[in-house]
């Protein structure tokens, strides 16, 4: 699955990884048998800088995921920041615990068909 991050916290991604230095592929394992890939940041640069970054990761599941746990973890680590759009898969999501257990549990039951 993947997941796009629009923000203007420039520090988000470092926040995720738990200020692992960060680079295109890092992995970090999630509760609820997940695993979140670092695919890379879109900023921009210049006289648009006040334009939000974008924090692409992959986000995978082993087998008897919990989306729960999951939802759980990835919202607790982006309230309270300066996010403006969640995007799984390209469909934009409410930024909530609910909105992402809602599509993450989506997401699970279509890889198990």
């Amino acid at each position: 699955m993947h997941i796009s991050i629009e923000t203007h916290d420039t520090s988000l991604a470092e926040q995720l990884y738990e200020n692992l230095y960060l680079t295109q592929g890092n992995v970090i394992e999630l509760p609820g048998n997940g695993n979140l890939v670092f695919d890379g940041t879109m900023t921009s640069k210049g006289l648009i800088s006040e334009l939000p970054s974008i924090f692409e990761f992959t986000l995978s599941f082993a087998g008897g995921a919990a989306s729960s746990l999951i939802a759980n973890w990835l919202y607790e680590k982006l309230k309270g920041r300066k996010v403006t759009t969640v995007s799984f898969d390209r469909k934009e999501v409410q930024i909530s615990k609910d909105g992402f257990e809602r599509r993450i549990s989506e997401s699970i039951k279509l890889e198990q068909k």
